[in-house]
């Protein structure tokens, strides 16, 4: 059984998160930062590409992609991880190479 990620421990992930810069309610990407983050029940999973800003609220959270059609809502248990794309440049990757 999986469990349940909770505000207090998306807090702190956000915290360590390289290029996140945030307080108690609202977290923004820097330039060229974005979170992916992994969403689902146990089975199912779906991944939010391209979040610039978090901000969380009693009992969800608000996911916001610019460029995007609207933002996405969700508790908080739905989250199952997240991961930073760095900027290229920052990344190390080249085009066309792994």
């Amino acid at each position: 059984m999986l469990a349940r990620m909770e505000r207090s421990t998306l807090a702190r992930i956000l915290t360590q998160a390289t290029g996140v810069k945030g307080d108690a309610e609202t977290w923004e990407t820097e330039e060229g930062h974005r979170l992916t983050f992994y969403i689902g029940q146990a089975g199912q999973a779906m991944v939010v590409a391209n979040v610039a800003k978090v901000r969380f609220d009693e009992g969800f959270v608000q996911l916001s992609r610019p460029g995007r059609d609207g933002d996405l809502f969700i508790t908080y248990e739905l989250v199952h991880g997240l991961s930073v794309v760095l900027p290229e440049e920052k990344s190390g990757r080249r085009a066309g190479f792994l």
